[in-house]
């Protein structure tokens, strides 16, 4: 079993990384959660200057995912800052993500969506703490 070992402080984190390996990371939705159990809801997600960048540049085909992402000819600021000087995706009113979105019975991420139907990889499009 290959394992990956780091000390620092007198704390010992190990990591089983054939275990690790083995799992399935994909999104195919949340299948009949209720929106606030979903992986897209309750969590403050903060973001890199490169990441604001990267979903800025989507926005338009996220849209057609996230309906509620136009305001007329514009788009919603999607954007929030955080009391630290940090920059967070906003989240609506019940708490999910502004770019999850219902696809019949499932919760979807709009950023993986579009990155989808653009061909982009995932990591070019989704911030890295929302890769699963």
């Amino acid at each position: 079993m290959q394992r990956a070992s780091k000390k620092e402080s007198n704390v010992s984190v190990t990591v089983e990384m054939t275990n690790i390996a083995s799992l399935s990371h994909g999104c195919d939705g949340c299948k009949g959660k209720d929106a606030r159990q979903s992986c897209c809801a309750t969590y403050e997600v903060c973001i890199t200057p490169d990441e604001v960048e990267a979903i800025v540049g989507v926005l338009p085909e996220v849209a057609k995912f996230c309906l509620n992402l136009k305001d007329g000819d514009d788009y919603q600021n999607v954007f929030e800052e955080t009391g630290d000087g940090l920059v967070s995706l906003d989240t609506t009113e019940d708490g999910l993500c502004v770019f999850a979105y219902q696809s019949e019975d499932e919760i979807r991420c709009g950023l993986h969506s579009a990155a989808e139907d653009l061909q982009v990889p995932l990591e070019k499009v989704k911030p890295a703490v929302c890769m699963l």
